[in-house]
């Protein structure tokens, strides 16, 4: 049952991580095509919180939930990757 865990915990943060990437290489496509600067670097820091965390959580065996500083990387990650597309999506958009 572990190594279930473990396949399906690391297939899933790489499905996760690919889609991070994409929006990384959207943010960065924009910003040179545009000369507008849409802080796509944001995405970065964001990318290796959330794998750090998951990578944390898969090596301290603790299930999915209930360590706490997986959770705060998890976090991190997490509030990183919503202000960084909050700030792309108004930049692209036009919006204020």
């Amino acid at each position: 049952m572990r190594t279930a865990i473990i396949v399906i915990g690391m297939v899933t943060g790489i499905e996760i991580w690919l889609l991070l990437f994409l929006l990384w290489r959207i943010a960065r496509f924009y910003e040179r095509s545009s000369g507008r600067r849409v802080f796509s670097f944001l995405f970065l820091p964001s990318m290796l919180f959330l794998a750090g965390g998951g990578v944390y959580y898969l090596i301290a065996d603790s299930g999915f939930v209930g360590n706490s500083l997986a959770d705060f990387i998890l976090f991190l990650g997490g509030a990183l990757l919503v202000i960084a597309t909050t700030l792309m999506e108004q930049i692209m958009m036009g919006g204020k």
